[in-house]
């Protein structure tokens, strides 16, 4: 019987490796697809449904809509900083009082330092941290499912182990409770055969509790309840390499590339914020007739920094992004020491469970 339980839970050991080996560096896990450059799932025994269901709990899931309503507000903003900044002022003037005087007028702030393209820079830098942030919680959400998954399979199996240990045991009370009606035994023996049957439903209830808990963490992670039936990864990937770039990888990770361009993004907003400091003017004309006569009237005029230069506004942004350049680095070690410890780790679980399939079973 424990055999026999060892051996069904291989595909338990296997997606447990897998769900190791993708917390910890699956950070290229793109979209939906649940794949990266170390560990591919796709080319275990056709787990079809499997990444049919992961793909749809990704594309319904609350926390990555509203990231990816952030990254739709950011694509809107990046069209809102392509239009001009300034729009035309007309004015209108009418008086009749001993001489009728009418003008029309139209006055234009001209972009003179083009700031447009400096806000269509930083705006770009913001969407393209929005869209590598959706790819972060993407593969985040996906890892937090895989655990979940593992979790429940494993008190799903020794759920399964113990329910048939208080059978064995049962059998057994049973058996030398018949033995002491014959004479064979005394009561103490029978007596540790019932501590040891009550022990086991002890252990048993335990882990039918402790199941209910991961079915209600998965329903809670995907909104429906897991189905026993659907069929999970029973192999090892074989993409791994001791040739694995790290640094690469953590370059690479979502969450690195995110960090990274909040940090440029931070820097594009000295820029922004330097260019507002500069006063752009503003050109006008106005025509009319006042009685007979026609008027023409030409406008010059532009706003003056005397007493706010608003240049504590572009020391608070080089602050900002000193900070954000700061924390992109610490994340980017988080991240590489992490990849690097995963990977390690997975190489001795791999070795380990080669040997144990050679020579275990």
């Amino acid at each position: 019987m424990l055999f026999r339980s060892a051996m069904s839970s291989k595909p338990l050991v296997v997606l447990g490796l897998c769900a190791c080996l993708f917390l910890g560096i699956s950070g290229t896990a793109y979209a939906t697809k649940i794949k990266n450059s170390v560990v591919t799932i796709e080319h275990t025994r056709k787990p079809v449904e499997f990444l049919a269901f992961v793909e749809r709990v990704l594309s319904e899931h609350p926390t990555i809509l509203s990231v990816q309503a952030e990254s739709d507000m950011a694509q809107a903003r990046v069209a809102a900083s392509e239009k001009p900044l300034y729009n035309p002022e007309l004015e209108i003037e009418a008086e009749n009082v001993v001489v009728s005087t009418y003008t029309l007028g139209i006055t234009q702030t001209i972009d003179w330092y083009d700031k447009r393209s400096a806000r269509n820079h930083e705006a770009e830098l913001l969407l393209q941290t929005a869209s590598a942030n959706l790819l972060s919680v993407k593969e985040h959400v996906a890892g937090e499912l895989m655990a979940v998954l593992v979790r429940y399979l494993s008190i799903r199996d020794m759920n399964v182990l113990t329910k048939s240990r208080v059978q064995l045991i049962d059998r057994f009370a049973r058996l030398i409770k018949n033995r002491q009606l014959a004479g064979d035994i005394g009561q103490s023996e029978v007596n540790t055969a019932q501590l040891a049957l009550t022990e086991a439903m002890i252990q048993h209830a335990e882990f039918s509790s402790n199941l209910m808990k991961a079915l209600g963490d998965f329903k809670s992670l995907t909104g429906v309840i897991v189905d026993p039936s659907m069929p999970f990864p029973s192999d090892l990937p074989t993409g791994t390499s001791n040739a694995i770039d790290i640094k690469t990888l953590a370059t690479r990770h979502p969450t690195v590339v995110a960090a990274q361009l909040k940090a440029q993004a931070a820097k594009a907003r000295i820029r922004v914020t330097n260019l507002d400091r500069r006063a752009d003017p503003s050109l006008g004309i106005t025509t009319g007739t006042e009685d007979s006569d026609t008027l023409v009237a030409f406008r010059f005029s532009i706003p003056l920094r005397v007493r706010n230069n608003f240049n504590s506004d572009v020391i608070a942004s080089g602050h900002a992004a000193v900070k954000e350049e700061q924390q992109a680095q610490n994340l980017y070690r988080q991240v590489l020491g992490r990849i690097e410890a995963t990977k390690d780790q997975y190489s001795v679980m791999s070795r380990a469970w080669k040997l144990w399939s050679k020579t275990g079973q």
